[in-house]
């Protein structure tokens, strides 16, 4: 076979491999167009929102015409990765370059996160073509890295905890692929997401050209952490681990803050002045469960555990956030409602008060990516009529300080996280990652920023 032969069969294999990801992408739109219209709460509106194909297409322009390798994308929390991820995988599978084109079979959608609820929904939502592709923290073993060439890896939540961070790392290096010469030799490209991702920027940043920052784009409808600060609607937390501390919060937060309906016309189309206003309040509980409980039934109101040992039935919590309530109910949570987990906004309507846990020392990320973290999205229009939610009880401070470290992230700002402080622009850090491993091998050089 001569040499024209077999660039006509690749270019046919290459023009084949785009069709498919083209049909399977367009099933996916058809398929969540119905679960909509059939009134599923995780279909959205558009199957990919414009702002995620815009910035999915800068995404791919940084990847095409710059000299990098890897882009980390900032962004806000349940401001719509997922779609984002869709998107950029369906784009560098179709790219008319066949030169820069990647076979679908290369993409790779990781996370660190224990989390088989992120799996579930990404598999859910992904054309049929990438639903083999994607992977969270307890089955990353399977995601056969070691031989990827001409791939998109993408790891969303990259800054998850410690342990389940270094599963993750521990696959990226044992596959070898964060090596910058094998990331060029096997014409491999990253990207790395997440709303509270500023520990690894350092890093990140001291690759120089091989990486690039995004932040995608926050579109008007959005609301979030700032906007609840500004609404009143977030407020300081306590801890509730005593019995008076619980009762306090069950009667101020609860019985008093929704003593008289909501009127906006999403809750009380008829506007009865009458109608009760019950709803499903969420405190995140440790050690304190079962004053927390004592608390609610001194108070009326009912109490349910949502935990790892008692979980609740996907039937149990459709009913508590779609039927009609007839008291108030406390769901107790630990590790559910946390980063990357959804609370679609036919359920946020039912969501009144949130508690996080009060610890001495405050982790901003697990603040931010927490119950308030759960409650941003998409429904300003909602909040800025007249609808009835929170409070939102978080840390104020960590609230503040993350907007200021996301606006300017090598800012003289201050912000602490596991293995990670800053005070006033001074960084002191414990973590010795991958990335750091990758950076350290390229030589002072390529730096880009002195921290």
């Amino acid at each position: 076979m001569n040499n024209n032969n077999t660039l006509t069969i690749n270019n046919l294999l290459i023009g084949a491999r785009r069709d498919n990801v083209i049909q399977s992408y367009f099933a996916a739109v058809a398929e969540n167009h119905l679960r909509y219209l059939e009134g599923d709460v995780k279909a959205t509106q558009e199957y990919i929102f414009k702002n995620q194909k815009e910035d999915a297409q800068n995404i791919i322009n940084l990847l095409y015409k710059n000299n990098c390798r890897v882009v980390s994308i900032q962004k806000k929390t349940k401001v719509g990765a997922d779609g984002l991820m869709i998107e950029l995988a369906t784009r560098l599978s179709t790219h008319s370059d066949d030169e820069f084109v990647i076979n679908p079979a290369n993409v790779r959608i990781l996370t660190g996160m224990s989390n088989v609820g992120w799996e579930k929904d990404m598999i859910d939502k992904a054309p049929s073509c990438f639903k083999d592709k994607i992977f969270h923290h307890g089955k990353l073993q399977r995601s056969d890295l070691s031989n990827m060439n001409n791939s998109l890896i993408i790891i969303d939540e990259i800054d998850t905890g410690d342990k389940e961070f270094q599963v993750l790392h521990n696959t990226l290096k044992e596959a070898g692929v964060l090596d910058v010469k094998h990331m060029e030799e096997h014409n491999n490209r990253f990207v790395f997401i997440s709303a509270t991702m500023i520990k690894e920027l350092y890093d990140l940043y001291k690759w120089g050209e091989l990486h690039k920052l995004y932040k995608m784009t926050i579109p008007p409808s959005y609301i979030g952490h700032i906007d609840f600060l500004n609404k009143n609607i977030i407020k300081e937390f306590y801890p509730v681990n005593n019995k008076d501390a619980s009762e306090k919060w069950v009667q101020e937060d609860i019985l008093d803050y929704y003593k008289e309906p909501c009127m906006c016309i999403n809750c009380n189309i008829e506007k009865n002045p009458l109608k009760n206003n019950f709803r499903v309040h969420i405190v995140r509980v440790g050690k304190n469960v079962n004053v927390v409980q004592n608390a609610c039934i001194s108070k009326g109101v009912l109490f349910r555990n949502h935990t790892s040992t008692d979980r609740l039935s996907e039937d149990e919590i459709n009913e508590f956030f779609i039927e009609p309530l007839k008291n108030h109910i406390v769901l107790g949570v630990k590790g559910f409602f946390r980063r990357a987990n959804l609370i679609p906004n036919r359920w946020k309507l039912r969501v009144g008060a949130t508690h996080e846990l009060c610890t001495l020392k405050i982790d901003n990320n697990v603040q931010i990516q927490g119950l308030v973290g759960r409650m941003t999205g998409y429904w300003r229009d909602i909040i800025e009529g007249d609808h009835k939610t929170g409070p939102y009880r978080t840390s104020i401070n960590a609230v503040e300080e993350y907007e200021k470290i996301f606006n300017d992230p090598f800012g003289i700002n201050t912000y602490q996280t596991a293995g990670f402080n800053k005070r006033k622009g001074k960084v002191s850090t414990n973590i010795n990652n991958v990335f750091t491993k990758t950076y350290k091998k390229l030589g002072r050089s390529v730096f880009t920023k002195n921290y």
